[in-house]
């Protein structure tokens, strides 16, 4: 099956705020392993955890995904244009997409892992722009654009069966899910393979915020998520400027 190359709808982004390594983290090894640590450092292949006073070196390759379970520590985005704010695992960057000089475009960002073993790790994107649709309208259109930028780019992706409304933080959020066996990201330059995209969209005061987290559909699916539900709890709409 032929893939989907990634198109962005969105445009640029305001200000990041720094972040560091020095919050305790939920690890998760590839043998079953959990333990809580500070990331000291990462450099090539390795990674030096602190534990209980002891830095201890692991390669990256050991470490199925590092959760970081404290929020107030992970890394926090707001953006008073578009009426949101975020937290995201910490050390993770946010990328700016340069949609060109398209009016209805505020925002469209993705956020990864700088330190991936693999280009083709998850990721979240980050979309807002302006509409007077309702929740569930403007979800059938985001379904019916992915349809037809997938027909033209050969793909055949597998579509949830129904928008489905939900609460999240007390804002209110349609949510809805497809599935890709190969998806291009043009902007890194790599294929991804067998991953999900489940998209929530929310409505700040006629500004559509849409999170799509990017996650594998093998085993590793299940700590993926648990990484991205931390993001996707964190949201906060806020009064827009």
């Amino acid at each position: 099956m032929r893939g989907i190359c990634i198109s962005a709808f969105f445009a640029a982004l305001s200000i990041i705020l720094p972040v560091s390594f020095s919050a305790a983290e939920q690890v998760v090894l590839k043998n079953g392993r959990v333990f809580e640590g500070n990331i000291v450092s990462r450099s090539g292949d390795t990674i030096e955890i602190e534990q209980y006073g002891v830095v201890v070196p692991y390669l990256i390759a050991e470490i199925e995904m590092p959760v970081f379970a404290n929020d107030e520590k992970s890394a926090y985005y707001e953006n008073k244009e578009c009426g949101f704010s975020i937290r995201w695992p910490l050390g993770w960057d946010i990328h700016k997409v340069d949609m060109g000089n398209n009016s209805n475009l505020l925002l469209y960002a993705y956020v990864v892992d700088p330190y991936r073993i693999k280009k083709d790790s998850p990721r979240i994107y980050i979309t807002a722009w302006k509409a007077s649709y309702s929740l569930e309208e403007m979800g059938r259109k985001v379904i019916e654009d992915i349809l037809r930028r997938s027909v033209s780019g050969g793909a055949e992706p597998h579509m949830s069966s129904s928008i489905k409304n939900v609460t999240v933080n007390e804002f209110p959020a349609v949510t809805f899910s497809t599935d890709f066996d190969e998806l291009y990201e043009e902007w890194e330059k790599v294929w991804l393979r067998d991953i999900q995209d489940k998209s929530y969209l929310f409505n700040s005061n006629g500004i559509m915020i849409l999170l799509d987290f990017v996650y594998h559909k093998d085993k590793r699916g299940k700590t993926e998520w648990r990484l991205f539900e931390d993001t996707l709890n964190s949201i906060h709409l806020i009064p827009h400027k």
